[in-house]
């Protein structure tokens, strides 16, 4: 599962965070575990993308 966040300050640390110290991530409801992180543009226009899988 591929998931944008526009590149808020709280959504982007915690993904960050999770990702570094191999934790899950809870999103809607589910939890998930960060596969990767990558991001699209720079500014304002900014995108993180985060690959997620369910956490099981």
């Amino acid at each position: 599962m591929r998931v944008s966040f526009k590149a808020q300050r709280q959504v982007v640390d915690a993904l960050r965070i999770c990702y570094e110290n191999s934790k899950p991530y809870s999103h809607g409801g589910e939890i998930y575990r960060i596969k990767s992180l990558s991001i699209i543009g720079s500014g304002r226009d900014a995108r993180l993308i985060a690959d997620m899988e369910l956490f099981i």
